[in-house]
């Protein structure tokens, strides 16, 4: 359920946000399915670019709009600037962890782990990020980034395929990607909320 009333910096980082997750998401998507290759996986992935397209238009929509509303308060700017410092410290540990890990699996042969160490990467990263903006489906996306390539990597052999991809890249890509479309979809529905909730109770101009 929506906030009963979000500043307009709320909202737009809110919309911001779900866009990067549908955006990041569908392309991932596209990439494991056409790796995969095969008629059903060309077939899917028309229907994944559709939606994603779509998705990725109101997400620009809804932006416009909270955009429109009237600027935050100086108090609410504040808080933004404190939320942007402890966004940056937590992406930027998520990226030195990231070439850590993708330089020690390229040194030591082990390219087949990238991917999945790079989704428990990411998957941690959402952890703080659902404290920071106070958004708790972070939590629930950041564990489900966590255990599906770790379920990937025990249940499932590391020379395995799916069509033509690797399984330890397109599976847990996949299943990632499916549920980050489906949170960015959730947010791009309350921050919507958010606007027409702002909109509603926004003073109205007197008359000329």
């Amino acid at each position: 359920m929506a906030p009963v009333l979000m500043h307009r910096s709320g909202i737009v980082g809110l919309a911001i946000g779900s866009l990067w997750l549908i955006a990041i998401s569908e392309a991932f998507a596209i990439l494991s399915l056409l790796l995969i290759g095969t008629p059903v996986a060309t077939a899917v992935l028309l229907g994944v670019a559709a939606v994603g397209l779509g998705l990725i238009a109101v997400s620009v929509g809804v932006i416009r709009a909270a955009l429109g509303l009237p600027k935050s308060p100086a108090s609410s700017t504040d808080e933004g600037r404190r939320i942007r410092r402890q966004f940056a410290t937590a992406v930027g540990g998520e990226i030195v962890a990231l070439a850590v890990v993708n330089t020690v699996c390229l040194a030591t042969g082990r390219q087949v782990f990238i991917v999945p160490f790079d989704l428990l990467i990411v998957g941690v990263h959402f952890l703080p990020l659902a404290r920071i903006f106070r958004v708790p489906r972070y939590y629930v996306l950041g564990a489900f980034f966590c255990l599906v390539p770790l379920v990937t990597v025990m249940a499932i052999p590391s020379t395995a395929r799916v069509g033509q991809g690797l399984a330890w890249l397109v599976v847990p890509s996949l299943a990632c990607a499916l549920w980050a479309s489906l949170t960015g979809a959730i947010g791009l529905r309350e921050a919507w909320q958010a606007v027409r909730t702002a909109r509603a109770i926004a003073p109205t101009p007197p008359a000329a």
